[in-house]
């Protein structure tokens, strides 16, 4: 008796593969963009404020790190605190959504971020240039680990509402064909 090939999940149409990741890769893009947009700017306003300041190459990567986590997490707080059932009741609730699903991802953080951004700067002759450099290199790592504390937490199928409203549901996996 033959196995039938399509019902198996990896025998799914190539198409539709392609379509589902780009399904996937929108949530999280519409997921995390406000924030990221906030915190890119924060660091370019930085840098810009503070190119001819005498800092060394560390102490600026490490500075813009902190401007930039801090923007972030501001912005996460008020989507947060904006979603439906955000009132001034839940702020320990919503300290507790944003350190589950950020914790593990800011502990990587905290550590590829500064060295990352020095690197950037070690790179590239503006520090403008090089601070984002080592940010979106950064950010490799931050939103890996994001997303993967988000998935093995269980908070992407847990809580169900849309990603504008700062809630998760990530598309879902389509059925095999039997």
């Amino acid at each position: 008796m033959q196995p039938n090939p399509t019902s198996h999940p990896r025998s799914i149409d190539p198409r539709s593969r392609l379509r589902r990741l780009g399904e996937r890769g929108l949530f999280w893009v519409k997921r995390y963009a406000a924030q990221d947009l906030a915190s890119k700017a924060a660091v370019l306003g930085f840098a810009s404020a503070f190119q001819t300041a005498e800092l060394d190459r560390a102490g600026l990567a490490t500075t813009s790190a902190l401007v930039e986590v801090l923007a972030f997490y501001v912005i996460a707080w008020v989507r947060r605190r904006r979603a439906p059932g955000g009132d001034a009741t839940s702020r320990a609730a919503s300290l507790v959504a944003l350190l589950r699903e950020y914790g593990p991802a800011e502990l990587v953080d905290l550590a590829a971020r500064p060295a990352a951004m020095t690197l950037g700067l070690a790179s590239v002759g503006s520090p403008s240039a090089g601070l984002m450099l080592g940010s979106l290199l950064a950010d490799l790592a931050f939103y890996a680990a994001a997303i993967a504390s988000c998935r093995l937490g269980g908070l992407v199928a847990e809580v169900g509402a849309s990603a504008d409203r700062s809630e998760l549901r990530e598309p879902a996996e389509p059925a095999a064909a039997a």
